[in-house]
């Protein structure tokens, strides 16, 4: 698989959420659909990997190593996102009311954490992937 130009895949990003201005909560939200989105059609893509979609163990490892790439950022906006949630003034939030927790402190503090313990995983899914993309890159197709 060869690499497409980077311009061409900052261009395509840049569309959705430019990097030169501050985003708003329509384009953050349409970035992270836009991934749930292009992961969904990888699965598609993948389902039945022939000689059209994954050639060769290279073009494995450059997708895994692309994937891989993915992951290493993720842990990072996990960690803002979490950091947003504590930036809150409890005093100006309100629960909705259901379930065992209903102080908003509480759920704020507590979603952070969970997004900080889903960062650590994600750190480490990368890891295996790092070690995927080595493995892979090591086997060609015999003539």
């Amino acid at each position: 698989m060869r690499d497409l130009p980077l311009t061409f895949v900052e261009d395509m990003a840049h569309e959705v959420l430019p990097l030169d201005r501050a985003g708003t909560p329509e384009s953050v939200q349409a970035a992270a659909q836009l991934m749930a989105e292009l992961v969904r059609r990888l699965n598609h893509a993948t389902l039945r990997p022939g000689e059209h979609t994954l050639p060769a163990p290279v073009d494995v490892a450059a997708l895994v190593s692309a994937l891989q790439e993915t992951l290493a950022r993720l842990p990072q906006l996990l960690r803002q996102i979490g950091a947003r949630l504590d930036m809150f003034d409890p005093a100006q939030l309100r629960a909705d009311g259901f379930g065992p927790v209903t102080d908003p402190a509480e759920l704020a503090s507590g979603a952070a954490e969970y997004l900080d313990m889903a960062a650590r995983q994600t750190a480490a899914v990368g890891d295996h992937l790092q070690s995927a993309t080595r493995y892979a890159n090591r086997l060609a197709v015999a003539d």
